[in-house]
């Protein structure tokens, strides 16, 4: 805190203890679940579809990107002639908040840090119908049927959508910016569990709204899970009693 502005009228003020909670793939508190569907044509004269929304799950261990990816190939002779993939990915993390027994909450934020954000689809990638000026992660707390995470748990965009979706943590984020992000969170006294896991989902505001040619490429950032680069969970708190620290004049 750089208090050398703060006026004397501001002194004596209390610093809250601040309390990090990592989330490391390696111990399965990282999961990427993934959901795609094909459209194919075997026809000689066919055209690239695009791929109706999924109704399941294909994978918990997709790519690092929260959004979207569209791959989509022509093949004269081949069998399919014409092949178009979409798929989507939603990031779900997991907090061992246990340590925070008693204590209240007093602000949170979510940090992680993005390494690409692709914008290879944005010319076919719109928020709601007609629109693209909303498109981007939202974060929302969870409680998981279970863990690893499954299809009940999954959150998208249906094509052609009137409305954009609504998170509960953190709303859409649209900077494509790199590099360290920093979410301030919304809810968390009901939602950072003070004696158990916390749980949150990273997903899509987006969708696909057509296939603009043949190739492989993607909408959304992806993010790094390496260590030193972990996800973490941020919260502010306090304890009766507690440890707190006290400024009493400037500089100290």
């Amino acid at each position: 805190c750089d208090d050398t502005g703060f006026p004397v009228e501001a002194y004596p003020y209390v610093i809250d203890p601040t309390a990090v909670f990592s989330a490391n793939m390696s111990s399965g508190d990282v999961y990427v679940l993934e959901a795609r569907t094909y459209a194919m044509s075997f026809a000689s004269d066919c055209s690239l579809e695009l791929p109706s929304d999924p109704t399941s799950l294909w994978s918990t261990d997709g790519e690092y990107v929260i959004g979207l990816r569209l791959q989509a190939y022509i093949d004269p002779g081949g069998s399919p002639v014409c092949d178009a993939g979409k798929i989507i990915w939603n990031h779900f993390f997991r907090f061992d908040t246990r340590s925070l027994a008693g204590a209240t909450i007093t602000e949170a934020s979510l940090n992680y840090r993005v390494a690409t954000w692709y914008t290879d689809l944005d010319a076919v990638v719109y928020n709601r119908k007609g629109y693209k000026n909303n498109r981007g992660v939202g974060w929302d707390w969870i409680t998981p049927s279970a863990w690893p995470p499954a299809w009940e748990d999954f959150k998208f965009q249906p094509y052609n959508s009137y409305n954009d979706l609504t998170f509960n943590a953190a709303g859409v984020i649209t900077d494509q910016t790199t590099g360290w992000k920093s979410v301030t969170l919304n809810n968390f006294t009901a939602n950072i569990r003070t004696n158990a896991y916390t749980y949150m989902r990273g997903a899509f505001n987006g969708y696909i709204q057509y296939v603009p040619g043949e190739g492989e490429n993607k909408f959304g950032p992806y993010i790094y899970y390496s260590t030193g680069n972990y996800p973490y969970l941020a919260v502010d708190y306090t304890v009766p009693g507690g440890p707190k620290l006290i400024i009493v004049q400037q500089g100290d």
